[in-house]
């Protein structure tokens, strides 16, 4: 896997939430390197809850499909989707704010992200580091440091009118 990432690659999301399988194969995937390395996909890092049910992971890939492809989703697997990366402090997160748009909403999408790090705040006390927006604008991640007490009182629940859903995180380096 000597090939360098190229800049123009974008991130590639996938979510994975009480898929045993699915998340069985992620690991495999990534101990395994080789099935990576043959698609060009390289794992930047995951954000994995603490009883293992959920995964965030992000990747770098030419595309969405080659993501796919190294981690055998023959299914199409729709949790997986190319994603901008806005923050720089991901690393830290203790919290994932996820919210789904049935419709993408239309816009400018920094107002949409100076939306999401708003209403991060609200239900939070704080601001995400990072933050994922798909490209079709229908998904959307936070990545919140937060205090312990106030991760742990949001875990598991609906926040503001149910538009999104929290779980605690911890990170794991590629």
């Amino acid at each position: 896997m000597s090939e360098s990432i190229d800049p123009a690659w974008p991130d590639i999301v996938w979510v994975c939430g009480g898929e045993d399988a699915a998340c069985a194969r992620l690991a495999q995937a990534i101990a395994d390197g080789a099935c990576l390395g043959l698609h060009r996909v390289r794992w930047q890092g995951a954000y994995l809850d603490d009883e293992a049910r959920r995964l965030v992971c992000r990747f770098r890939a030419p595309d969405a499909e080659s993501v796919r492809l190294a981690l055998h989703c023959a299914d199409g697997c729709s949790h997986i989707w190319p994603a901008t990366l806005f923050g720089s402090d991901g690393a830290a997160a203790n919290l994932v704010m996820q919210r789904e748009f049935e419709t993408p909403p239309c816009g400018d999408p920094r107002r949409l992200l100076a939306l999401a790090r708003a209403e991060c705040l609200e239900a939070t006390g704080g601001e995400p580091g990072h933050v994922l927006l798909s490209r079709d604008r229908r998904h959307l991640l936070c990545l919140c440091r937060v205090p312990q007490a106030a991760a742990a009182r949001l875990d598991g629940v609906h926040h503001l009118g149910g538009r999104w859903r929290c779980w605690r995180c911890r990170y794991q380096a590629a």
